[in-house]
């Protein structure tokens, strides 16, 4: 049994922004293609995500999620699937131990304008740090070089911005990105950038058959075609 199971869903060509004006740094305001911000009240249960589609991949032009600029100065996370990921693991999710598992994804044609922003998922964490996420054969692709963008924020530099997950911290050893890609993009960010993740620490991550392509990676402090910045272990083929 899972907290929430979302299947079989296609939104196309959605706009979906945050009209925030404050000034809080937490990072509790949260925006999503599927859920802005999801937490589990107990370790029995999780999240799953499956046949999902975000966008279009014939599009025209693309749509926007978060801020609809990359100007603004407040703070709000923003991620393709989900905005902040605050669900704590579990044994009870489809005999693994993930606490949040995605599979069979396609985010197509988004730009994505936030703090700790990411492809799928914005922020990922818990402050017993005992979040885990399982991703599978899932794509973030831009047929019309769409952008994901940290937005620079005055009292907090947006940290962490990816073509997966923003910003990550976790102490479990099975995360698992597997079958995944990311197409077309351009990332940009104040701090930290990185194909899966702009900033990570802690645990372990298998990342299998990860493909990058056709992506600009900028960022004004820490950079790199996977991670801007990481102290998570990294095991992983392909």
């Amino acid at each position: 049994q899972t907290a929430l199971d979302i299947n079989d869903v296609t939104i196309e060509e959605p706009d979906i922004i945050s009209t925030y004006a404050g000034v809080e740094n937490s990072y509790n305001n949260a925006v999503g293609g599927i859920v802005g911000y999801v937490d589990t009240n107990t370790e029995n249960y999780g999240v799953e995500l499956k046949n999902i589609t975000i966008g279009n991949k014939a599009a025209s032009e693309s749509t926007s999620f978060g801020y609809k600029d990359a100007t603004t100065q407040e703070v709000t996370v923003v991620g393709g699937l989900i905005g902040k990921n605050y669900t704590k693991s579990t044994n009870r999710l489809s005999e693994i131990t993930y606490s949040t598992k995605i599979e069979d994804c396609n985010i197509y044609n988004v730009n994505l304008n936030g703090h700790r922003v990411g492809g799928i998922i914005g922020s990922s964490e818990n402050n017993s740090s005992i979040t885990s996420v399982a991703i599978y054969n899932t794509h973030v692709i831009s047929t019309l070089g769409s952008s994901i963008k940290g937005v620079s924020n005055t009292k907090n530099n947006g940290r962490g911005c990816a073509g997966f997950i923003g910003y990550y911290r976790t102490s479990k050893d099975d995360n698992v990105i597997d079958g995944c890609s990311l197409e077309g993009y351009d990332l940009y960010s104040a701090l930290e950038a990185g194909a899966v993740s702009g900033s990570s620490e802690g645990g372990t991550i298998n990342i299998r058959n990860f493909k990058v392509s056709d992506t600009n990676i900028h960022s004004s402090k820490t950079v790199g075609a996977l991670y801007g910045w990481n102290k998570t272990s990294i095991l992983g083929y392909n």
